[in-house]
């Protein structure tokens, strides 16, 4: 199936670069002064080794590089338990990749696909990872920041079709046409992940791997004063927790979640993290911030400094909202997140949904969820939130078998924070002779009582669907 590289070969192709005139790399690495061959070998020895470090846990675990011919769009084969889980794609082009050559790359190993579906193994876990040696433009960025919903829009996608098409000599044998292939090959670009790779992304696993750098490049050091300084800035930055590392730390987490018992559904959570904090990808923690306090019910000491939210310091807190998320985005794929304040996640311009996070007090977040009126604007109809997703643990109450948890209203009252006036307190006091808000412990639900994707999947769907705490009944009342 793989025309697998002999690693002999590998090594000394490897070697004649380390004995020639390496380029040198000052601030970042020269990747474009590298023949195109060098270049994915040297991603394949970086993903390789993060591989063996354990960085793509439950996503990958070994690499191919291919023979850099026939190798139907694939630079690198991804696996995972032996079967292929993604592909690397390099392009060492000397600028930016512009979106039609992009998407052509794509729209290639997709044709391929259609003639060999043994180049995926599960359509619905594949990543396609395109690595740009000079980077993206604006324009291709954007899309593929949101490839499966841009592409079946896009209207020179038949211009591009028909161009790969025309390109390839497997493509015209096998007598492909536009109309023949269109819908099934919209299925599948409508499926794979797709994720780039900038070169600022790359310098970071480069300087990770100094072993595999100097093997490369030739490495300068650096002494001018602006410069060092510049290089401790860089260091202090590395000592805090990345994006990357906070994204391998919420997949540990689940991977090592003793009450769920499935490992397949361990691997659908740990698929679907990267599908949704990729729409965080690149903003850096900033916006993350903007993201979580969007999610953030404002209690008193929720945090010591609100203008500070880092990954270290609320890991625990961070971990939890995500998977929270992650486990919502089973029943609703296309959910899109926003830092708007109160309203952290969208499924659609007539739907929002309120993710109410209220840390050991489960048992408010349906009250909490009413004041959601004063968070934005005062104005806003209690009615257009459609959807209501509380934690999906039970109450302590209910844990301990004590019945439905009745609301403590005036604890509630009393932890409110900015409200604006006592007027506001007052108005949100007479709610509780409106609304009915009673924790039914009988429709909580657990890992635990779950063996498969499809079984949780069921269950979200009935959960979020109506029969919950959260249903439209006591959003609206009787």
């Amino acid at each position: 199936m793989y025309q697998m590289v002999d690693p002999a070969f590998v090594e000394k192709q490897i070697m004649n670069q380390e004995h020639s005139i390496k380029p040198p790399a000052y601030n970042s690495y020269p990747y474009t002064e590298l023949d195109d061959r060098i270049f994915e070998i040297l991603l394949f020895l970086i993903y390789q080794r993060e591989i063996r470090d354990k960085k793509h846990l439950g996503n990958f675990d070994d690499i191919t590089l291919m023979q850099g011919v026939g190798e139907q769009g694939r630079d690198c084969v991804l696996h995972y338990k032996g079967k292929s889980a993604g592909l690397i794609q390099c392009k060492n082009y000397k600028t930016p990749i512009n979106k039609p050559d992009a998407v052509r790359e794509i729209i290639k190993f997709s044709l391929y696909y259609l003639l060999d579906n043994n180049l995926i193994s599960d359509i619905d876990n594949f990543t396609y990872l395109l690595v740009a040696a000079s980077g993206f433009n604006q324009r291709t960025s954007l899309f593929l920041s949101a490839f499966n919903t841009n592409i079946e829009h896009e209207e020179d996608l038949e211009k591009w079709i028909n161009e790969v098409i025309e390109g390839y000599e497997t493509f015209k044998n096998a007598k492909l046409t536009y109309e023949g292939i269109k819908d099934e090959l919209v299925a599948v670009l409508k499926k794979i992940k797709v994720k780039r790779l900038t070169p600022e992304e790359l310098n970071v696993m480069v300087d990770e791997n100094p072993s595999i750098a100097k093997r490369f490049f030739s490495l300068h050091v650096v002494t001018s004063e602006d410069e060092i300084v510049k290089l401790r800035e860089e260091v202090m930055k590395k000592n805090r927790m990345s994006y990357s590392d906070f994204l391998n730390h919420v997949n540990e987490t689940v991977l090592n979640m003793e009450y769920i018992r499935s490992p397949e559904i361990k691997r659908k959570l740990v698929n679907r993290t990267d599908d949704i904090l990729e729409q965080l990808y690149d903003i850096g923690e900033d916006k993350f911030t903007q993201f979580i306090k969007a999610i953030q019910v404002p209690f008193k000491n929720r945090f010591a400094d609100r203008g500070m939210l880092t990954f270290e310091e609320n890991l625990p807190l961070l971990t939890d909202i995500v998977i929270k998320v992650i486990v919502m985005s089973f029943v609703r794929p296309n959910l899109e997140l926003s830092s708007e304040k109160g309203r952290a996640i969208k499924i659609a311009s007539d739907e929002i949904v309120s993710l109410i996070f209220s840390e050991g007090n489960e048992e408010y977040d349906l009250v909490v969820l009413q004041l959601l009126k004063y968070f934005n604007n005062i104005t806003d109809d209690l009615g257009e939130i459609t959807t209501v997703i509380v934690g999906n643990s039970a109450p302590k109450t209910c844990i301990l078998g004590g019945g439905g948890a009745q609301i403590d209203y005036e604890y509630i009252i009393d932890q409110i924070v900015d409200i604006g006036s006592e007027n506001y307190k007052e108005e949100f006091t007479n709610l509780k002779n409106r609304f009915k808000f009673t924790y039914h412990c009988q429709n909580s639900f657990s890992f635990k009582t779950l063996s498969s994707v499809q079984e949780l999947e069921e269950k979200l769907t009935e959960n979020i669907r109506g029969n919950t705490v959260g249903h439209r009944k006591a959003l609206l009342g009787d």
